[in-house]
């Protein structure tokens, strides 16, 4: 009989792929749970994301080392300059005349929503914003032009489902897949309108194994409802799609062999004042959890040797 020690000297090729999901600032913990995974020597071998997962999974798969995209975008989090924010959005709260790009950003759809502006149109920003500040953290190349296969979904609101871009311009697809249904314009492609793509691919598991993963591993931003009493009616819109978004998430993470959920609940998704923070509990959690990634890769190795 041939044992795992047995296996281990015949070359298994065996593609691992890496679902990041959307949560805003929460996202950064993704950082600490990829250079785990890098410490560890386990190899990916190619990415999918959305939202803030579709930054950081682009970021990572044009230049294929943690270090560099961390200090890429904690960079850009410090930055003053590249306003993409109307001062009139800005947060009053805050006493500093500029403010980095990711904390505008919260600051104006906080007051929106706040304001109930998106109910008199259809968005508050061009999504050349998005671009403009993407252009600082990704190169100007085509999706298959990058290190590692990349993929990020958006969601198509004429068909309700979601899309995935595998080609194409990196940036816009990245814009696409980051752009938050009523603070920035929908994108116009191919007959359809997309936003978002957290609102309908969280996860992405099945698109991964389509593209040839043979494991998955999922980093799971929690999206937590709070036991918060309602004060009005956005408040029951918000956490009706929060319930909707939840159940959807539940099917999709299924697909993935390994979950690694850091426990950040108390961060805002809002704060990327707390990026430290997101980082070291991303780490945290994938170095808990890293003798039974590895065993479950082995596992699979030694049945992808046998099955095929």
């Amino acid at each position: 009989m041939v044992g795992p020690s047995a296996v281990a000297h015949f070359d298994i090729t065996m593609k691992t792929g890496l679902s990041l999901s959307g949560g805003g600032a929460r996202g950064l913990s993704h950082l600490g749970s990829m250079d785990e995974l890098q410490r560890a020597g386990i190899k990916i071998d190619m990415v999918a994301g959305c939202s803030v997962g579709a930054l950081l999974g682009a970021m990572y798969a044009a230049e294929p080392d943690v270090r560099i995209v961390r200090e890429k975008i904690l960079k850009q989090i410090g930055k003053d300059d590249g306003q993409i924010i109307p001062v009139e959005y800005i947060d009053e709260d805050t006493r500093e005349e500029r403010r980095s790009v990711f904390r505008k950003v919260a600051g104006s759809l906080r007051k929106s929503i706040y304001y109930g502006i998106s109910l008199a149109q259809i968005a508050h920003l061009a999504t050349s914003r998005l671009t403009e500040t993407f252009a600082n953290l990704l190169p100007n190349v085509d999706i298959q032009d990058l290190e590692l296969p990349f993929s990020c979904s958006a969601t198509d609101l004429n068909s309700q489902r979601p899309y995935y871009f595998t080609k194409g311009p990196l940036i816009e697809a990245v814009a696409a897949s980051c752009s938050i249904p009523g603070l920035y314009q929908p994108i116009k492609k191919e007959g359809m309108i997309l936003v978002d793509g957290a609102w309908s691919a969280l996860h992405h598991g099945s698109h991964l194994r389509e593209r040839g993963a043979d494991f998955v591993i999922a980093v799971d931003i929690q999206h937590e409802i709070r036991d918060n009493d309602l004060i009005n009616g956005l408040d029951v819109v918000v956490r009706s799609n929060m319930a909707a978004r939840s159940v959807l998430s539940q099917i999709q993470i299924k697909e993935a062999d390994v979950i690694i959920r850091p426990d950040i609940c108390h961060i805002n998704w809002w704060d990327f004042g707390s990026s430290a923070s997101c980082i070291v509990l991303g780490k945290e959690e994938a170095e808990r959890q890293m003798t039974d990634i590895k065993r479950k890769i082995r596992r699979r190795k030694i049945r992808k040797f046998f099955l095929g």
